[in-house]
């Protein structure tokens, strides 16, 4: 007999009272982070609140390719507008976590996809939309960095 945890129970189940919550987390050092629950109410997990807020995000894919994903979050309401302007500051992309939780179990995350980036940002007046996806770096150039003992002493050993 196979001993199952309760996460896998939850999955595996045809019904449950439980509801699957998804939460949200907006990341970068130029600004305040961001802690969004698709939910009617705020909820604490991990002893961070995450705000109510509507967002539609399509999963991350599970295949040999890079994980990508797309997110669009209504630009209405106080959450809306104040993520409309605080990445409208930025240059570079923020960092993006999606978790799914039970809420019976709030600090146990079901599934996680982190350190994705918010790439293609699209901002207008209904909307914040974008690209969800992790760097590739297999397509960076190689050699841009010299190695020489002055920038790296410890890749280099002294002989005698």
């Amino acid at each position: 007999m196979a001993l199952y945890s309760w996460d896998q129970a939850w999955l595996q189940a045809r019904e449950t009272a439980d509801a699957a919550l998804c939460l949200l987390t907006i990341h970068h050092p130029m600004i305040e982070t961001f802690r969004l629950v698709r939910n009617p109410v705020a909820i604490t997990s991990r002893g961070d609140v995450y705000s109510p807020s509507y967002f539609d995000i399509n999963v991350v894919n599970d295949n040999d390719q890079l994980p990508r994903a797309t997110i669009s979050i209504p630009g209405l309401g106080d959450v809306g507008r104040k993520i409309n302007f605080e990445l409208a500051k930025l240059v570079d992309p923020p960092e993006i976590s999606i978790e799914v939780i039970s809420s019976a179990h709030l600090d146990e995350p079901i599934y996680r996809a982190a350190r994705l980036e918010l790439r293609a940002i699209h901002i207008d007046e209904l909307t914040i939309s974008g690209e969800l996806g992790r760097t590739d770096y297999g397509t960076e150039t190689c050699g841009t960095i010299r190695v020489v003992p002055s920038k790296f002493p410890a890749l280099f050993r002294r002989r005698g």
